[in-house]
């Protein structure tokens, strides 16, 4: 599986619209860590790596696309609906790009933050799966 939408439970009323994430009971893992993107440049590009643990990534406000590759099959996500979290399952290759005006994205992870848990090279990344098929 290269990633899938998870409905997050919305509310709409007079006074606007709420999205939450109940006791974090959408995650399909125990968050350990959240972190926010922003200010970010239409032609940025944030990820590009692969990632050892588990993701779920929220589009608060503006849109991007997230390409996510198992190794196996690339899809793209357009990230635009804070309703929406994508989830991205553990050592899955991501490449956020194409950022509107504005885009802010929420990002939670089953774990704190280590470089080791990273691969930050594509090569490594292929040769990596390529090694866990066989």
């Amino acid at each position: 599986m290269t990633g899938e939408y998870i409905k997050l439970p919305t509310f709409a009323g007079e006074r606007g619209v709420l999205t939450a994430v109940e006791e974090w009971a959408q995650a399909p893992f125990d968050v350990r860590r959240a972190f926010f993107l922003y200010d970010l440049p239409a032609d940025a590009h944030r990820g590009c790596h692969a990632y050892r643990h588990k993701e779920l990534v929220v589009c608060l406000a503006g849109a991007c696309r997230a390409a996510i590759d198992d190794g196996a099959s690339e899809c793209v996500f357009p990230l635009d609906d804070p309703s929406n979290a994508l989830y991205i399952p553990e050592n899955t290759w991501r490449d956020i790009h194409d950022f509107a005006p504005g885009t802010i994205l929420a990002v939670l992870s089953d774990a704190p933050f280590s470089d080791a848990d990273y691969i930050w090279s594509r090569e490594d990344f292929i040769h990596e799966r390529n090694s866990e098929v066989k």
